[in-house]
């Protein structure tokens, strides 16, 4: 076997080497993509039973949630901060 045909035959080999590596690449970013997803899907799953459960045994936050939509434009600026910050913790984006 001459020098160029070895040089051919790990020349295939390199080749074979990097598409496989190429698709164990895809696969992981796959996978941290679902991943990523199902943690997201999970903490939005935690807001929404932290608020439905605080809605459900509260009065006081019950009264004041239903405010929030109703009667917005009369509240003080003390309620309006309680209010953002309720949203900010409900419903924004989960940033890492």
């Amino acid at each position: 076997m001459s020098l160029q045909e070895m040089y051919y035959i790990s020349e295939m080999f390199v080749g074979v080497a990097v598409i496989s590596s190429i698709v164990f690449v895809a696969l992981q970013l796959k996978q941290n993509t679902y991943m990523l997803n199902q943690t997201m899907a999970d903490d939005r799953k935690k807001r929404i039973d932290w608020l439905t459960e605080t809605i459900c045994l509260d009065s006081d936050f019950r009264d004041f949630h239903r405010r929030i939509g109703i009667e917005y434009d009369q509240m003080n600026e003390d309620e309006r901060y309680r209010a953002f910050w309720l949203g900010r913790k409900i419903f924004a984006l989960h940033v890492r």
